[in-house]
């Protein structure tokens, strides 16, 4: 069993444990809850808001990966299986 990461969320503080997930690719969004979590941790504003900024725009790569990884199963991977695929093959994949 793969060891899923836990958050921690209250007012003052997000953490991100075990990142060491085996398998896991892109730890776009543990970066993105440690930089919340160093964030709220900062004494001084200036180093908070650079902080939440860099979040922010990694939270932004990551919607704008996925909305790219959606477009391209849903016009390139899904029709070509459809494709490839006999209507009997297909009927036993819904079963």
């Amino acid at each position: 069993m793969v060891p899923l990461p836990i958050f921690i969320i209250d007012c003052q503080t997000i953490t991100a444990v075990n990142l060491n997930i085996p398998g896991v690719k892109d730890r776009g969004l543990f970066i993105v809850f440690n930089f919340l979590g160093l964030g709220f941790r900062l004494p001084d504003q200036q180093s908070k808001e650079i902080t939440f900024q860099a979040a922010f725009e990694q939270g932004i790569a990551i919607v704008e990966t996925m909305k790219l990884h959606i477009f391209r199963e849903e016009n390139i991977l899904f029709p070509q299986a459809m494709h490839l695929f006999s209507e009997n093959d297909f009927d036993k994949l819904i079963l």
